[in-house]
């Protein structure tokens, strides 16, 4: 999908994290994760959220579910600290999810 990409600002990243994001994490369908860091959670209610770990970290958000806009979030941690923090807890929970399974 061709997106209207929105390099969110701090008052937008604030609302989608109130109005969305805390709903969407007590609701999140099925997550994917793969070795070079890219996390993508998938939501009941079909908002999707991807972005990348690095050096332990959250970065470069893609917040998608709004039609055809898509939010960019550069770096959640200067932007707001509260999704900064539920980004690295799910993050790091899918990430060691994912490599424990693969010691198969």
């Amino acid at each position: 999908m061709n997106y209207n990409v929105i390099e969110a600002n701090k008052d937008q990243v604030d609302k989608l994290y109130h109005k969305h994001m805390i709903k969407l994490f007590s609701m999140f369908d099925h997550d994917s994760y793969d070795k070079d860091g890219y996390v993508t959670i998938y939501t009941l209610t079909g908002k999707k959220i991807e972005y990348v770990i690095r050096n332990n970290e959250p970065c470069f958000v893609e917040f998608t579910g709004f039609g055809n806009i898509r939010y960019d979030i550069a770096y959640p941690k200067e932007m707001n600290l509260a999704m900064y923090n539920k980004l690295k807890k799910w993050g790091d929970k899918i990430s060691k999810n994912f490599w424990k399974g693969s010691q198969i």
